[in-house]
């Protein structure tokens, strides 16, 4: 699970990821898919806004939002927060 430490460090099975890459990953599988970012924040069930700004501030998700985010794309929350 995710676990927040000291501002925006974070751990994932214990390592620590950054939440820039699970974002990268995110916006690479966004172009593959062809999906517009306020397609997959209607299909996770969160506003466009909230999803803009985990984007633009470097703020994961809840563990359960990150696992839908996974599942829309058919990878695991691994390969999101440690590369596609």
């Amino acid at each position: 699970m995710f676990e927040k430490l000291f501002g925006i460090t974070y751990i994932y099975n214990m390592r620590v990821i950054e939440p820039y890459i699970f974002w990268d990953n995110v916006k690479k599988l966004i172009r593959v898919h062809k999906m517009s970012q306020e397609k997959l924040a209607a299909v996770i069930e969160v506003s466009y806004g909230t999803l803009k700004h985990w984007m633009c501030y470097g703020l994961l998700p809840d563990i359960e939002t990150a696992f839908n985010i996974a599942e829309v794309f058919g990878v695991t929350v691994e390969s999101l927060v440690m590369g596609c």
